[in-house]
Order: C-alpha cells, then structure tokens, then sequence
C-alpha cells in the first residue's frame, strides 16, 4: 500500500515538473515575443522618422523656385492628376445603351488583349443607372467600339489638360494660377477659336488607340501601293513584244468565219 502512494507520488511530481517547466518556457516565449514586438515598433518608428527627414519629389521640384514658379507646379500637378481621374474611366454605348468602363492601365492591356485575339468574350463594365459591375458579353465589334471609345476619351482628356497647362505657363500673377481650373476650357478653346469635334474627327482609329493597339485599322501588306503593283502584274502576265498586233488581229480572223456561217 505504501508502495503504491510513493509510485503515485513520485507520479504526481513528475507531472509537477513538467508543468513547471512548461509555464518556464511559456514566460521565456513571451518575453521574448515582447522583445520581437518592441524592436518592431523601433524599428518602424526609426524607419519613419528617416523617410520623414528625406525630401520628397515635390520638395525638390520646389527647391530655389520662386513664389509664381512653385504656384505653377503645384497647379500643373493638381491639372495631372485630374486628368488621369479622367482617363480611368469612360463611357460606351458599344453594347446599345450607355456603360461606364475602367481604363487603368490594367484594363488597357486586357482590352488589348481580347481585341488582339478578335474574339467574342466578357468584360467587365458598369450600366448607367446601377451601382455595381457586372462581366458583360462583348462581341468582338463591340470591344473594338469600346477600345475606340477609351482611346477618343483619354486623347481628348490630355488634349484638353494640354490647353490648360499651356495657359498655365503664361499666366505672371500667383491669383491667376490659383484660379485656374477646368472651368476654364470653354473660354479657352473659344478664345484659341478650337474646334473640338473637327479636331477629334480628324483623328484616325489607329492614333485614338494607340495607346491600346499599334494600328486598328493597318493597312494589308503591299497595299499603300497599289498601281505599282497593278503594274508589275500586268508586266508579269502581258508577253512582250507583239502583243498589241495579236489582239487587233484577234477580231478580223473571226469576223469572216461568222458572216461565212450565216451565208450557209
């Protein structure tokens, strides 16, 4: 019987032991975890305060500028930025009623290419009137349509930021380039007398998508000459020398033959 509670004992200090050596280890865990978790937050910290001492690209673009040149900068960035706002996004009509589309740089290299492969597929738009996107089918016409129409968007959103910025540079007074804003185009293009819709019909395809295909609508191989090409075939398939001769006398061979039948 003694025997008995001294093996249970023994038993019973042994799983003491372990516990305590479990709850050791545990504390060591944390500590060290809480050391990991504080040289993180100085590191961090470190990290931040050193990029806050680093002058940004705005900062330098500042540097030894004047009042007017550092307002035109700033003015020129906030025109930019709009710009792009402008661009990552447009509307179709290329399925039938009006649709919002994405224009990011992503969405350009999808739109290009499905419109490479010239397969029917989705993609991803957003119907006038809803607030969330759907993956529409496309045929392959309508992708060419709304690659056209992403293009006719982002070329006339730089067109018209260049008018601004164009002013912008030749604006002398601080007032004037705080002022100027998007407000402003219609005076402008008036003024420089700019015929927008002329200006965009003047445009071909290919250079409105350019940013998404190198040329929609490429010419065949050989065919931006075609008469010296006509030529050259009729030199391939004329003989030479008394063709001419042959021809003329082509006519006066038959013309006996069939007056000789109706005589008979």
């Amino acid at each position: 019987m003694q025997t008995q509670e001294n093996q249970n004992i023994q038993e019973l200090s042994k799983k003491l032991d372990g516990l305590m050596a479990n709850l050791e280890n545990l504390h060591q865990s944390i500590d060290i975890q809480s050391k990991i978790n504080t040289l993180e937050v100085f590191t961090k910290n470190a990290k931040t305060e050193i990029l806050n001492t680093l002058p940004n690209n705005a900062n330098i673009k500042l540097e030894g500028k004047s009042e007017l040149e550092k307002a035109k900068i700033l003015k020129e960035q906030e025109l930019n930025k709009i710009c792009d706002g402008l661009i990552v996004r447009f509307k179709s009509d290329a399925l039938g009623s009006p649709h919002f589309y994405d224009f990011k740089e992503e969405d350009q290299l999808n739109l290009m290419g499905l419109y490479n492969l010239k397969v029917d597929s989705f993609f991803r738009c957003q119907a006038e009137g809803k607030d969330y996107k759907e993956n529409l089918p496309h045929t392959k016409k309508q992708l060419e349509k709304v690659a056209i129409d992403g293009g006719n968007n982002k070329t006339k959103a730089i067109f018209e930021c260049g008018i601004l910025k164009d002013y912008l540079r030749n604006l002398d007074s601080i007032d004037e380039v705080k002022k100027l804003n998007y407000d402003f185009l219609p005076t402008l293009k008036a003024n420089l007398k700019i015929d927008e819709n002329a200006y965009m019909a003047s445009m071909k395809p290919e250079v409105l998508t350019s940013e998404i295909k190198p040329s929609i609508t490429s010419p065949e191989p050989n065919s931006e000459s075609p008469q010296p090409k006509d030529e050259k075939a009729k030199e391939q398939t004329q003989p030479k020398g008394d063709t001419q001769p042959k021809s003329q006398a082509e006519p006066k061979d038959t013309q006996p033959k069939a007056s000789g039948g109706n005589n008979v």
